[in-house]
């Protein structure tokens, strides 16, 4: 085991005291019916934890797969019907979680989330309030995303609960990210191959790192009920270790692993922070997909903010798109279009036309008015 990774294993030991752990339905269920007696020891893990005096979220998949138990049905195919599986299986898998939360004197709160939630900023404040005033009361959030009015969630794989588990860590500034799911860690090949070999720490997540994945690693040999495989549990490691959250990934079928891998124990594949934590303001800029317009730089910009942390001028900005005002969120791409970076315009996009491609000095020249010289501010301004 690397240094690297026994120090920072070490220290989640003490310092993770607010934690999200995702747990997928893979991990919940058997051939696609509810296992009661696995979601017993997962709230008995969570309670151990909570003991610990951390704070713990639980992002649970599942919804679809306890109404397919209780209705005793396949799963429908139809998005319709799979909403309103959603909705059938949603209710009993908070009544199970509530059941089994009461034995040990705690409480199960629902939080059901759509995207939409996410990207507004006034919702996102009062998200993160609602969620503190829980761990407050001693309550546990369950969170899952509202898939009946999010017509897009169980269609595609963009909603899979791996990216929702990532933005909800950065909402509520937890310590660690801790994915369960039926794969116990990454591996240097499809884990079905012989020669396959565990990776028990990623220090940063690269090309290499993602191109161990596919959409297959991670699911069972029917792939039928989950939505997410590796390759979807990499981008949300990404995602949080990227804001200063580390991550693991870890067989959720492992005897107590939530309470051995806060023991520092080597279990899983732990992804380590790359950066320090961040404020609660650009977790939200760069977890938002509510951008309205986008600025298209050219590589000295993509350089000055990327490599020197500095804000972003007219002069770099070569093209623009949308129609957006003042304080609307902005999408900063890089001569190739790929986005860079998210950020706040100190513009409109009628005036930011006005001035894109010129030096600062001549922004109240071409306006008619005194303005900012900084088209994006570095302290409105976060890396993706």
């Amino acid at each position: 085991m690397k240094n690297t990774e026994e120090q920072q294993r070490i220290q989640l030991k003490t310092a993770a005291r607010n934690i999200v752990v995702k747990v997928g339905t893979r991990v919940l269920t058997n051939k696609g019916r509810v296992d009661y007696e696995q979601l017993s020891k997962l709230v008995h893990q969570l309670h151990e934890l909570g003991s610990q005096d951390r704070r713990v979220t639980l992002v649970s998949s599942g919804a679809v797969g306890t109404a397919m138990t209780l209705l005793n049905s396949d799963r429908p195919k139809g998005l319709g019907d799979l909403q309103a599986f959603a909705a059938i299986g949603q209710a009993e898998l908070i009544h199970l979680y509530n059941k089994e939360f009461t034995k040990f004197g705690r409480y199960a709160a629902q939080v059901l989330l759509t995207a939409d939630d996410m990207n507004h900023r006034k919702r996102y404040l009062n998200l993160r309030n609602t969620f503190f005033a829980l761990f407050e009361l001693g309550a546990t959030p369950i969170v899952n995303e509202n898939d009946c009015v999010a017509t897009d969630e169980i269609a595609i794989t963009f909603g899979d609960n791996d990216r929702l588990a990532a933005t909800v860590a950065m909402l509520v500034d937890a310590d660690l990210l801790i994915i369960l799911s039926d794969v116990d860690s990454l591996y240097s090949r499809h884990p079905s191959d012989l020669a396959a070999k565990r990776i028990s720490f990623v220090e940063s997540i690269d090309e290499s790192v993602a191109n161990l994945a596919s959409d297959s690693t991670g699911l069972g040999s029917d792939g039928q009920f989950s939505k997410g495989g590796m390759s979807s549990k990499i981008s949300a490691a990404k995602m949080a270790t990227s804001a200063g959250i580390p991550a693991i990934v870890a067989g959720g079928r492992v005897e107590n692993i939530l309470p051995k891998l806060l023991s520092a124990e080597s279990h899983g594949t732990l992804f380590g922070s790359v950066q320090p934590s961040m404020s609660s303001w650009k977790r939200w800029l760069k977890s938002s997909t509510e951008a309205v317009g986008k600025l298209v730089v050219d590589e000295g910009a993509v350089q000055a903010i990327h490599q020197n942390g500095k804000s972003l001028l007219p002069i770099g900005v070569k093209q623009i798109s949308g129609d957006f005002q003042k304080g609307d969120l902005v999408l900063i791409g890089g001569p190739n279009g790929n986005v860079v970076a998210h950020g706040v315009s100190n513009y409109s996009s009628t005036d930011a036309a006005k001035i894109c491609g010129q030096h600062s000095e001549r922004i109240a020249e071409c306006l008619g008015r005194n303005a900012d010289s900084e088209l994006v501010h570095r302290n409105n301004l976060v890396l993706v």
